[in-house]
């Protein structure tokens, strides 16, 4: 119940920082494969190239920081703004929020590795806002508004997006795979709002 929750979270919320990083309009340093780029590879340009040899039969691609990218230093740094973003109580400042809402997610992994044989087990976001207090924000208005937080800090990988274009004009078929706590509706809905074409994407 929302007294144990909180109780859990007593020693979390101790130890919160009181760092509260800013979105910027500058990209992260490390953006995909493009850092490599500035090293005198060009990943990009050897994709394309064995894309149109006719030796690639399907592409695969991770999604954050390959296909999108968060103009923030850690992913979790966008739980302060999501804090920002909700009504939540008086007490509870964005940073707080930021630690509860981690501390969370790693209850939630604890519980789907308990009852799991999952060497690397992963959860839903619905299992991380069932481990968020009740009393701070309803679990449904949270989730729906992290996504929202989300889809609007993310930002296409030019780079990918006309590596996947190249594909479709090739008959490529295009696959993402990712290990994020997303189900296949939120990502399609997030990488949507983002501004990916995800007609691009066959799976």
């Amino acid at each position: 119940d929302d007294a144990e929750q909180s109780a859990t979270l007593d020693a979390a919320m101790l130890q919160a920082s009181e760092r509260t990083p800013e979105l910027t309009s500058e990209p992260y340093d490390i953006i995909g494969l493009a850092h490599l780029v500035t090293e005198g590879l060009d990943p990009y340009r050897d994709a394309a190239a064995r894309l149109a040899s006719g030796a690639i039969e399907l592409v695969t691609s991770d999604v954050f920081d390959t296909v999108v990218t968060r103009p923030v230093a850690t992913p979790s740094d966008l739980f302060v703004e999501l804090g920002r973003s909700l009504e939540l109580p008086t007490h509870v400042t964005p940073s707080i929020f930021a630690e509860a809402r981690r501390h969370a997610e790693r209850r939630a992994r604890q519980v789907v590795a308990e009852r799991t044989d999952t060497e690397v087990p992963e959860c839903t976001l619905e299992e991380i806002w069932a481990q968020m207090p009740g009393s701070w924000v309803d679990p449904s208005v949270g989730l729906a508004t992290e996504l929202d937080v989300e889809a609007a800090a993310l930002e296409p990988i030019p780079e990918t997006i006309a590596l996947f274009e190249r594909a479709a004009e090739l008959d490529i078929p295009v696959a993402l795979v990712s290990d994020i706590y997303l189900d296949h509706e939120q990502l399609n809905t997030l990488l949507t709002a983002a501004g990916v074409d995800m007609t691009l994407v066959d799976e």
